[in-house]
């Protein structure tokens, strides 16, 4: 309101306002530029398809291959930040009833099935993108109890370690996930399911487009994930995660087997400790 009032040539000015960023620089923020314009098509298929998934994309601009500006996720903090805070109740669980209620209530019904339907959309683009490093400081939490992926340094094969690398996951889904849902036994952790085996089949159907976004954006580029030979691998791996010679029931046996495949994973388990040991990130 005080920036509003002091700026004459913005005010009562309609569609005015401010947003908050992060200015980087020695950073080359094209290839986030490209899996966000990604995260957009997928947020686009899901609406389409009219399902539940959920995803929020955000802004970034590469102003150069070294410099760029990035908007802030409002009313947000990282899992790392969350856990660290002395008020923590010792569990995300404990956080989401500490928040909306003890178990029952409807508040926290809706509060899990925001976090479900996050979750869902995630787990679906973590998969077909191939994000990794997705330990707690690059992992948000809203508000409103929805999770959000940030930092997208490696994808598409790429991945802290190399062919070393712990994340071997089809996602990340551990344990503190489905305890907020209510256990694996809960109608919400079969809701999450049900929505990841929806999102893996439209993503089929749109597995054109993709690819062919995908081939464009890989021509003599100098993004990492595509670095050195990488593109012609990638593309072939992106393609079979898109299962396109599968059945849409084929599909959703797939998507359960890789829920009960990931969760608790202990690759995911070992990377989070990795991180809590070398970086102090909480797992």
């Amino acid at each position: 309101a005080r920036l509003k009032q002091q700026s004459s040539a913005a005010a009562g000015t309609r569609g005015w306002g401010v947003e908050r960023i992060i200015c980087k620089s020695n950073d080359d923020l094209r290839q986030e530029v490209f899996i966000m314009q990604l995260i957009y098509f997928y947020l686009e298929v899901f609406q389409k398809e009219t399902l539940d998934l959920w995803l929020q994309p955000y802004r970034i601009l590469s102003t150069s291959k070294s410099t760029g500006l990035i908007q802030v996720l409002d009313n947000s903090i990282s899992l790392h930040g969350l856990k660290k805070n002395p008020d923590y109740p010792g569990s995300l669980g404990g956080v989401f009833e500490q928040v909306w209620g003890a178990a029952g209530s409807e508040a926290l019904n809706e509060a899990r099935r925001r976090f479900a339907q996050s979750l869902a959309g995630y787990s679906v683009v973590s998969y077909l993108l191939a994000f990794k490093d997705r330990h707690n400081g690059n992992i948000m939490i809203t508000n409103e109890g929805r999770l959000i992926h940030i930092d997208f340094g490696f994808v598409f094969g790429q991945a802290p370690g190399n062919q070393f690398s712990m994340e071997r996951a089809h996602f990340k889904l551990t344990q503190e996930y489905v305890d907020v849902l209510g256990g694996r036994d809960s109608e919400m952790f079969k809701y999450y399911v049900e929505m990841v085996g929806q999102g893996l089949v439209a993503a089929r159907k749109y597995a054109t487009v993709a690819i062919t976004l995908l081939e464009i954006m890989m021509f003599q580029s100098e993004f990492p994930c595509f670095a050195g030979g990488a593109a012609p691998r990638a593309l072939r791996a992106f393609q079979r995660r898109l299962m396109r010679n599968l059945t849409d029931d084929d599909i959703r046996r797939k998507a359960r087997q890789m829920v009960d495949q990931s969760l608790d994973h202990k690759g995911t388990r070992l990377y989070d400790r990795f991180q809590l040991f070398s970086n102090g990130i909480l797992p």
